[in-house]
């Protein structure tokens, strides 16, 4: 591929260079995404095997209920639990919910838990967020919109300076009419 943007420089294709590091890009982003998927669903794996009810309870009716976990991720579009007041605020809303932080996968995912008795505890209505919301922090919606603005402006802003540079030369100098042939008559 190296070969191919190398050799493009050469024939002035800025199109194909474009198309092949979006292509890059892409395939890079869909690794990224297999190998977060494995850590998230193969790597990581949790049996159920303690029992979490209230004492006395035994092996009643109830109590296949009140044995394991369930589990949740949340993630963020950007790195925001890197800074450790934002991630400290979010486990202290989760916690709220009944969810316990089990592990920070890295900057944009936390993995939480909580015994599936605590669902039966917990008032949904008394909190104010889902307690089963998968994201937190901004939607991400506003950088993709700045990118968008950023990348018009740059193409608009050479092209209108290129237009306005043209037009005031074309201005300055006065048309010339061409001279008339001689063989023409007057």
């Amino acid at each position: 591929m190296l070969e191919l943007v190398i050799s493009s420089l050469f024939f002035s294709s800025l199109g194909c260079q474009l198309l092949m590091m979006g292509n890059s890009i892409h395939r890079s982003y869909i690794e990224i995404q297999k190998r977060n998927e494995e850590e998230e669903e193969v790597l990581t794996h949790y049996e159920p095997k303690e029992h979490f009810g209230t004492e006395g309870q035994g092996n009643q009716n109830g109590s296949a209920k009140a044995r394991g976990w369930e589990f949740k991720i949340v993630r963020a579009n950007s790195d925001l639990f890197r800074n450790p007041t934002i991630l400290h605020q979010l486990c202290r809303e989760e916690s709220q919910a009944g969810w316990i932080l089990l592990e920070k996968l890295d900057d944009r995912r936390v993995r939480f838990r909580r015994a599936i008795a605590a669902r039966q505890k917990i008032r949904p209505e008394t909190l104010s967020f889902d307690p089963y919301r998968c994201h937190y922090g901004s939607s991400g919606h506003s950088k993709i919109w700045f990118a968008t603005l950023a990348f018009l402006l740059a193409l608009m802003i050479p092209a209108y300076a290129g237009y306005w540079v043209m037009s005031q030369y074309l201005n300055q100098s006065p048309p010339e009419s061409a001279p008339l042939p001689e063989f023409l008559p007057k």
